[in-house]
């Protein structure tokens, strides 16, 4: 009975050490592939070749099936060349076509121009949906062989091979194209506010959300921006900052990046973001790849410009131009893409004429524009005129305050033809107020409001310019009723009409007496 059970004991652990070799042998010889800065969507990994493992861990592949159908067709004398290079070399042993990669790179970019005659792709080896979170997406349980990957969404992939020295493989994804999204309302340039005040600072965003690796293949080395800033704005120095979503490290908590601005003296917001870097190989030789691994990336750019005197006020508004582009690891440059954003400032046109002739024009006429506001929940609203100063380097600022008498209060005169005019106000509602009237005119008694409005989404309505044409009466404007009115003027009247009988009288009296 005990050699009975030592013998099915021994029996059972030679099942479980065979089964133990099988499991080790299964593991052994296949991988995974991890495609890194993945597209949404799902990516496909199809065998090209089947790989084998010979006993000092060598690679062979063997083709077989309609991708050795094909490559028969386009070899020469067991030769596959493109031009004179030579990428693959096919030798019939024993049975079986063994093909040798001659060159990996020509090679790879050779079986992606020719996928469609090699496999059949209907049948993937094996399919993975991209995590959107690290932008990776894994094919796994993978025999050893070199494979062609590719997205639902593209024909172009990327030949890969999986050896038994390296089972487990990353790629980058080599495919799109790198730019601004136009479906994403983020994307872009885009300015806080749409009208600003002379002297007022806008901060401007730009979001590039589709920074790429590669583009065609190529690793991309570096990023170029290019923002010559309009007239009427003005960089503040120190402004610029420029993000990487990823780029968020211990080394680096704010993601902040380093981009390169010249001096501003030409007003401009232009650099490189560095895109690659060079790491060393254990050989002494180096390579680039790329700096950020999940990629697509979104680079934004901030920075802050001072609204000048030279700020075109009214409907034109000031439109500035961002261009984003890239560059390869061959020096090839991109045409760059280009985004726009253009901002405002107000302007409010007088005409001065005379009441009874409009074509007689009126000089001397003095403005100023107020304005109501609230500055705070249920407090009471207070009056603001708007204010004009400039500072030692001429540099111009739009303010308010509550004081008609301050001395910066800013005042229209009309010239010799009846013109005047205020520059470099927000949207809002104001009201305009003749303070002075021309020589020998009555002063308007009333004020005229009105409204500027820059456009917004859904509405294209534009009024940044207020043209009024006012026009005065001669005379001197009498007391309206309910005061004295004309009432001095009868009792003047009485007065004298008393003093002329009473003389009448006297000098009658004073003829009868002679």
């Amino acid at each position: 009975m005990k050699g009975k059970m030592r013998k099915l004991f021994a029996f059972a652990l030679a099942a479980i050490m065979v089964l133990a070799m099988g499991i080790t042998a299964s593991a052994a010889d296949s991988g995974k592939i991890t495609v890194k800065g993945a597209n949404p969507g799902t990516y496909y990994a199809y065998k090209v070749f089947d790989g084998t493992v010979s006993e000092n861990g060598g690679m062979s592949y063997i083709v077989s099936g309609k991708a050795l159908t094909y490559m028969n067709t386009q070899a020469n004398d067991g030769e596959i060349k493109e031009g004179d290079t030579v990428l693959f070399t096919l030798v019939n042993n024993g049975g079986a076509t063994y093909v040798k990669v001659e060159n990996a790179d020509a090679a790879a970019a050779w079986v992606q121009n020719h996928i469609n005659g090699l496999i059949d792709t209907t049948k993937p080896d094996a399919t993975a949906t991209t995590n959107e979170t690290n932008k990776t997406a894994v094919l796994e349980n993978l025999k050893y062989g070199y494979y062609y990957v590719m997205t639902n969404t593209e024909v172009a992939g990327s030949a890969v091979m999986l050896t038994s020295v390296n089972g487990d493989v990353d790629i980058n994804e080599k495919h799109g194209v790198p730019g601004f999204d136009s479906e994403n309302p983020a994307d872009g340039k885009h300015a806080e506010n749409k009208t600003y005040q002379i002297g007022e600072r806008i901060k401007y965003t730009i979001q590039y959300s589709n920074a790429l690796n590669y583009v065609n293949g190529k690793l991309i080395t570096d990023y170029t921006v290019e923002d010559t800033l309009a007239t009427g704005i003005e960089l503040v120095p120190g402004s610029v900052k420029v993000y990487v979503d990823n780029a968020v490290s211990n080394d680096n908590p704010t993601g902040e990046v380093d981009f390169v601005v010249p001096v501003t003296l030409n007003n401009e917001v232009t650099g490189t973001i560095t895109w690659a870097k060079i790491v060393e190989n254990a050989d002494g030789t180096s390579h680039l790849e790329p700096i950020y691994d999940a990629a697509p990336s979104v680079i934004t750019i901030e920075y802050e410009v001072l609204v000048t005197k030279d700020f075109v006020a009214g409907d034109e508004g000031v439109k500035n131009i961002v261009k984003i582009g890239y560059i390869t690891e061959d020096g090839e440059s991109s045409t760059p893409e280009e985004e726009e954003e253009t901002v405002y400032t107000g302007k409010v046109e007088i005409e001065k004429v005379d009441g009874r002739d409009p074509k007689q024009y009126l000089e001397g006429a003095v403005f100023v524009i107020q304005r109501s506001t609230t500055p705070e929940q249920g407090s009471d609203s207070i009056t603001e005129y708007m204010t004009k100063t400039t500072d030692a380097e001429g540099k111009v600022t739009i303010g308010w305050t509550q004081n008609i008498e301050d001395e910066n209060v800013y005042k229209a005169i009309t010239d010799e033809n009846g013109k005047a005019s205020f520059e470099g106000l927000k949207e809002g509602r104001y009201t305009l107020v003749e303070i002075e009237a021309p020589e020998g005119y009555n002063l308007l008694e009333n004020g005229e409001e009105f409204d500027l409005n820059a456009p917004e989404e859904g509405n294209d309505t534009l009024t940044m310019v207020y043209g009024s044409t006012i026009s005065n009466n001669k005379g001197t404007l009498l007391p309206s009723t309910g005061g004295i009115g004309t009432t001095i003027f009868y009792v003047v009247g009485g007065v004298l009409v008393v003093v002329a009988g009473i003389l009448l009288i006297t000098k009658k009296r004073m003829s009868g007496r002679d």
